[in-house]
């Protein structure tokens, strides 16, 4: 005869994290598919920027926040726009932001993530009080405008109160989903329309 098969409760899990098979079986309860397949999509977003990150370093001479929070804008503006690496000579950037460290920063992130550049004539940027970029492709004449969320933005001003903007923060910024880091919106040059992604 078969023995009914009892399954421990979520109690029961928590009190048992060191057996792997707990582990495994309490995540599948705790998350739904949809949550495992967001946190997959993310596993993948952080390893194709870790090459990226690691050139930045190279580039910038260390990593920090604002170095992520450009590559990241980079990704996002080629994402919402359709653009591939290969077509990446088909966009320019206008960036707006405090011309002085760490915010500055940023424009190296923006400069490896899309190959807009000062030398290439490609990157144009200002001294603004707030971060702001704005992407336009060639191709199929569309504009994205990228802001901080205001929730991120707070989370930026009380890190730096912190002395914490360092290269933890940074990796945990390159771990974040989007939606978390940026309001981003489309337009269409040739209407008058705008498509707020988020």
């Amino acid at each position: 005869m078969l023995q009914p098969l009892f399954l421990p409760t979520k109690a029961q899990f928590t009190s048992d994290l060191t057996n792997p098979f707990y582990t495994l079986l309490a995540s599948s309860i705790n998350t739904t598919i949809i949550e495992r397949q967001q946190i997959r999509i993310m596993k993948m977003a952080i390893n194709d920027l870790k090459p990226m990150i690691e050139y930045a370093r190279k580039l910038h001479g260390h990593v920090g926040p604002y170095v992520v929070i450009g590559l990241r804008m980079g990704t996002a503006a080629k994402k919402a726009l359709n653009i591939g690496d290969e077509e990446a000579a088909l966009l320019t950037a206008e960036v707006s932001v405090p011309l002085h460290p760490p915010f500055s920063c940023l424009l190296d992130g923006v400069q490896v993530s899309t190959t807009c550049t000062v030398g290439n004539r490609r990157l144009q940027f200002k001294n603004a009080k707030n971060v702001q970029a704005i992407f336009s492709s060639q191709k199929g004449a569309r504009t994205v405008k990228i802001t901080l969320t205001k929730p991120f933005r707070e989370q930026l001003e009380q890190k730096k109160k912190q002395d914490k903007l360092d290269e933890a923060f940074a990796w945990e910024i390159a771990e974040l989903p989007e939606n978390q880091l940026f309001d981003v919106a489309v337009k269409d040059s040739m209407s008058s329309s705008v498509k707020v992604l988020r």
